[in-house]
Formats: structure tokens, C-alpha cells, sequence
């Protein structure tokens, strides 16, 4: 941290002093017949207070000029460490190490996808989530369809220091997901456009009196028949958490008869 001051008329040199609080004891940190000082031993991210005196060629010396600032903290963060990545039906669970930083703030989730052929691969990620520094676990949601996936978490303390910016060296986890699709593929054409999630009703079919809705069951290798629906949305609460449901929805008609289905699945977190 530099700190300057204005050139004193018949001033041969200057000292500086410092001290940790405006009323605490001030010792000299310096001397110099410049108009700045570069105090590279101040303490980083606290705020240090300085007098500067001018002193002639009789060594006579002035009153002080008083300022305060605060170093800069640039100290990077340090590694996330123990990182691991389990596949599970819902994604896979991440688990690490506490981080010792002393000033973290907080933890920031990475996941992505390998690219490249099988001779060099790089992971390109993007940010999933901000975490407080109480948590060192994290359920990340994606479509366990046996796709290769890495991972890194970064620490990044409160003055904004990210060890993955400093460094550009995270400690990089590679998974594969399980494949959790089902074995039976939606036969094309169907008139319903299905959604899987939270929210409003969808939109209803021409000439349907009502629908019927299927849920995928590993253990029998088939899609099973779970409600009839007169509206145009369902809410299955019999789906377990931690797991990855897949569905199809018919259009039912005044014959009786069922239009093709449209699928979809939804990943419930644990």
C-alpha cells in the first residue's frame, strides 16, 4: 500500500509513522527524502493509520500530516480439498473438506461436461451454486443418462478472492453418471407436448375427454398405468426423493381409445 503527501518547502527528508487505530501508539515505519512511501508490511485487509513528518537540514521537525487506508487483501483462498462426486438416481452427491481460510465467505459449485477426443479432454464448466461456508456437501441435479461429468468447488473469501480466479488450478473431479433411462422409447406423433415440473396446467387436446398417466418402473422394465386425469396437469405424490421419475401422458377419447404419449421425467432431489 502506497501512501503520498505533498513536497515541504526546505524538507530534506520525512518520516512516517503507523499505527492500528487513530488513538493507538504510533512507531516509525520509515524514513525517506521522497514524497511517498510503499509499506509492504502493513497487514493485509485491516485499515493502518500514518503520520508524516517533515524534517529540515537542522533536523528540526514539523507537525504531522495524518491519513488512514486499508490494504488491499490479495491473498487467494486456499484449495477446496477431498472433493468427491457419487452418482446417484438424482445426479450425484458432492462432498469435500472444510476449507481453512479464515476469512471465507463462501463456496462455489462448478459442474460441467468433458470435451474433446479420447487422447485430451478438458472440463468446461459453468457456476450451479453459491453455498455458505457451513456446508460442505451439495446435491447436484442433472438426468443420470451415463454421460461423464467433472466437477470442482471453489472458495472465495469475503474481499472477493476466489482460489480458481488467483490460480486457475482447481482440484478437478471427473464422474460418470448412472444411466437410469428407461428401456422402452415414446413412440412419435403424439399431440401432447408433456412437462414434468411445477406450474400451470398444460395445454388440453382437441376432442380429449380426458388423460391417462403412466410412470416408468425399473423393477418391471415398463411404463405403468398411475392416473387418469381430467385436466390438463397431475400432481404425483407418491414419487420418491432422491430419485429420477420418467413419464408418459395419453390424450383419452370418447371411444376409449389413447393417443400416442408424450414422455418427459423430473429429478427430485433428496
Amino acid at each position: 500500500m502506497r501512501i503520498s503527501w505533498g513536497r515541504v518547502t526546505d524538507a530534506v527528508s520525512y518520516r512516517v509513522y503507523r499505527a492500528t487505530s487513530a488513538t493507538g501508539a504510533y512507531t516509525e515505519a520509515a524514513r525517506t527524502d521522497q514524497t511517498s512511501y510503499l509499506d509492504t508490511s502493513a497487514v493485509e485487509g485491516a485499515t493502518s493509520y500514518y503520520r508524516v513528518t517533515a524534517l529540515d537540514a537542522a533536523g528540526n521537525e514539523s507537525a504531522p500530516a495524518a491519513v488512514s487506508a486499508k490494504r488491499s487483501d490479495l491473498t487467494p483462498s486456499s484449495a477446496v480439498t477431498g472433493l468427491t462426486a457419487t452418482p446417484t438416481a438424482y445426479g450425484f452427491a458432492l462432498r469435500w473438506d472444510a476449507n481453512p481460510t479464515p476469512d471465507l465467505a463462501r463456496y462455489v459449485v462448478y459442474a460441467g461436461e468433458l470435451v474433446g477426443d479420447d487422447e485430451e479432454q478438458v472440463c468446461s464448466v459453468h457456476q450451479v451454486e453459491w453455498l455458505s461456508t457451513d456446508t460442505t456437501s451439495f446435491a447436484y441435479r442433472t438426468l443420470p443418462d451415463g454421460e461423464d461429468r467433472c466437477f470442482f468447488v471453489d472458495a472465495v473469501d469475503d474481499d472477493w478472492n476466489s482460489h480458481y480466479e488467483w490460480t486457475g488450478a482447481p482440484e478437478i473431479v471427473t464422474a460418470t453418471e448412472l444411466d437410469t433411462t428407461p428401456g422402452v422409447t415414446a413412440p412419435e406423433g403424439s399431440p401432447i407436448e408433456l412437462t414434468a415440473s411445477t406450474g400451470e396446467d398444460g395445454d388440453a387436446v382437441t376432442d380429449a375427454t380426458g388423460y391417462q398417466v403412466y410412470r416408468w418402473n425399473p423393477d418391471t422394465a415398463a411404463y405403468e398405468k398411475l392416473a387418469a386425469a381430467s385436466q390438463g396437469s397431475y400432481e404425483d405424490t407418491t414419487a420418491a426423493r432422491g430419485a429420477t421419475h420418467y413419464y408418459w401422458v395419453t390424450a383419452v377419447y370418447a371411444d376409449g381409445t389413447e393417443s400416442a404419449p408424450g414422455a418427459d421425467y423430473a429429478v427430485l432431489a433428496p
